[in-house]
């Protein structure tokens, strides 16, 4: 873990919990997300509370403002490019583009990034199938999705999107060729949270980690299939 972390990192990770997983940004899974120690955490949202940019509400924890979440979108926009030029243009893996951005995101222009994203053709996702934002800070919808965990036993969908890059959630990926747009089955949900699954014509078992870092696409019902 790193104890040097740049402060729209901390931005990054607490609009990601806050607004893309849904859940209460701490010091403890900030630090987890950003890579860096809680007590660097409390750090720096301390002077970012003096620049107004993130707000810390009790029993809430933290939060961003609206020049905070400007500021962290600018962030997500810049990682997720890089990982769509890494996989497009180099051809490196899932776990290796996401690894290279975080290095390459904190050093990079806004001139040199609205190039790379017209020379990638204005992409609406990453590799990850994660949505980019635009450069006015706008979303792609991603309500047409759910989370594998919601899916019962027995309803197969079209993988959309996979989780942050864990190492061992990248093992996992990379052991069954786990990748969006490709379809699975669940078999069957284990009381730990893991899930039997069909994929690619072979039964394999997801972890309650790997299972919480996959959604899939819903059908037009708003089901799966």
């Amino acid at each position: 873990m790193s104890a040097t972390v740049h402060p729209s990192q901390i931005l990054k990770a607490i609009y990601l919990l806050t607004h893309e997983q849904g859940v209460k940004a701490t010091s403890r899974s900030v630090a987890a997300l950003a890579g860096c120690s809680a007590a660097v955490v409390r750090q720096m949202v301390t002077a970012m509370q003096r620049k107004a940019v993130v707000k810390v509400v009790a029993y809430k924890g933290y939060t961003l403002t609206p020049k905070g979440i400007q500021l962290a979108l600018r962030q997500v926009r810049c990682h997720r490019l890089w990982e769509t030029f890494l996989h497009r243009q180099m051809g490196m893996g899932l776990y290796a583009v996401h690894q290279e951005a975080l290095r390459l995101e904190n050093h990079t222009s806004d001139v040199l990034l609205e190039r790379m994203d017209q020379l990638l053709g204005f992409p609406l996702f990453d590799p990850h199938g994660h949505p980019i934002p635009s450069s006015k800070g706008v979303m792609p919808d991603i309500s047409h999705t759910l989370p594998l965990a919601l899916v019962g036993g027995g309803q197969s969908g079209i993988i959309a999107r996979l989780g942050y890059q864990t190492e061992a959630f990248s093992a996992f990926c990379d052991k069954y060729g786990v990748n969006i747009g490709e379809e699975l089955t669940v078999i069957s949900k284990e009381s730990s949270g893991g899930m039997n699954l069909t994929y690619q014509g072979e039964v394999i078992y997801a972890t309650h980690d790997s299972v919480n870092q996959i959604s899939i696409f819903k059908q037009d019902d708003g089901s799966v299939s």
